[in-house]
């Protein structure tokens, strides 16, 4: 059975990866696994004081929006799918999950910063082009999808 790994954060351009992904699933007779990497720590920008970093609060999978989301957009389709939600950089952890689960494929969104935004706000999609040797479907959001999130 093929297995791909997808990354999801809830985002116009996640959300569209997610439903690229099921489709293509449902025609490969593929499993999924939805990930949604959280950051380690939450930087706190107070009024007045100190910019602060407060541990991040791992919520219970079937707690977590892209995920519930994510599922139930395979089930509607009736892909078999596993959620997994885990803490770290993104890129690195999407990368270690795809080798850990023996992916075939990784799909991810792209939300086209541009070269300036690419270059201030960095891009996950193109450092997981570069860090693994799977091939790495990247959907950009339509704009019926932006709209709808």
């Amino acid at each position: 059975m093929k297995r791909f790994l997808v990354a999801t954060d809830g985002s116009p351009a996640a959300r569209a990866a997610v439903e690229a992904a099921v489709e293509l699933a449902a025609e490969q007779d593929a499993a999924i696994t939805f990930l949604h990497v959280l950051p380690e720590v939450d930087i706190v920008v107070p009024a007045f004081g100190p910019v602060v970093a407060a541990p991040h609060r791992q919520p219970a999978t079937d707690e977590d929006e892209a995920l519930t989301h994510a599922a139930a957009v395979a089930e509607e389709h009736g892909v078999p799918h596993t959620l997994r939600l885990a803490t770290g950089v993104d890129r690195d952890v999407i990368v270690d999950t795809a080798d850990l689960i023996g992916a075939d494929l990784v799909a991810l969104g792209s939300n086209r910063h541009g070269v300036l935004g690419t270059a201030f706000l960095g891009s996950v999609s193109r450092d997981v082009l570069r860090r693994t040797t799977l091939p790495v479907l990247i959907v950009h959001p339509t704009e019926r999808a932006a709209a709808a999130a």
